[in-house]
């Protein structure tokens, strides 16, 4: 999954607001729809932000889990060369906005723009490739 794969369901589904559900989506390298129904099962209204829990209930019912990393990278634009975010895959936070980036590419609209960032999360995965695609299953029943 990347950005602008995640762009065009956007505009399938008339949705604004989502960039968690982007940065879910291709943090966890799963469908569009699923991250979207994740995050509306966790609380999250249609065309509206979220809140940090609602994020950590997504990840959670889709098997995934986020730790928080030390980086140096100040900006957007630096954090694509941080040597952290070289390999896997990430979610950063800026102020009022979630992107994720994915082996050192940042998959956002912001990638070059001078956001501060505020913190940075490892995406791995807490449950097995099994029990993972059996919890995106459930999403939708």
């Amino acid at each position: 999954m990347n950005y602008y794969k995640t762009k065009v369901q956007q505009d399938r589904n008339l949705e604004f607001n989502d960039c968690t559900v982007k940065a879910i989506a291709i943090a966890c390298d799963v469908a569009y729809k699923v991250a979207h129904r994740a995050l509306a099962n966790a609380g999250r209204k249609r065309r509206q932000g979220c809140y940090p829990h609602e994020q950590e209930a997504a990840l959670k019912a889709l098997g995934f889990e986020v730790e928080y990393i030390h980086f140096s990278a100040k900006t957007v634009k630096t954090l694509a060369s941080d040597p952290v975010v070289a390999k896997g895959h990430y979610m950063a936070w800026v102020r009022g906005h979630v992107f994720a980036v994915k082996n050192g590419k940042v998959e956002d609209w912001s990638e070059g723009r001078k956001h501060r960032i505020k913190a940075v999360g490892v995406v791995r995965p807490a449950a097995s490739r099994k029990a993972r695609a059996e919890m995106q299953r459930a999403i939708f029943n």
